[in-house]
């Protein structure tokens, strides 16, 4: 039970690094690396998230999984709160990601779930 575990999680926490990468990279990929809120939220929340994908390869942390999650749902926020929504590039860069990450964080969490409790 734990290799499966721990094979979904390599191939999970690799895809999250891979996007946390992007996020860092983005503001001078796509362009908006003049909007200090848009360029600093991603690259925060891009760098936290590179940090908790090696943490998660390491070794399997619950932890991980919701920081992850809440990381993920305020880069969703984060147009609004922050105030760049008007930078559609930048908008639709954090929301493409961010929807993967919590996409990838649930899919995660909820093998785990089901994995500690099919053999109960």
């Amino acid at each position: 039970m734990k290799i499966r575990i721990s094979k979904i999680n390599g191939w999970r926490d690799g895809i999250e690094l891979i996007l946390a990468f992007w996020l860092v990279i983005s503001p001078f990929a796509v362009g908006f690396i003049t909007s200090s809120a848009a360029s600093g939220t991603a690259f925060i929340i891009g760098s936290l998230i590179m940090l908790f994908s090696f943490l998660g390869m390491e070794e399997e942390q619950p932890w991980e999984e919701w920081t992850t999650l809440a990381l993920a749902l305020i880069l969703l926020l984060s147009p609004w709160v922050f105030g760049y929504a008007a930078m559609v590039a930048a908008t639709v860069n954090v929301l493409v990601v961010g929807g993967l990450l919590v996409l990838l964080t649930i899919m995660t969490m909820k093998h785990e779930y089901d994995e500690r409790h099919a053999h109960q």
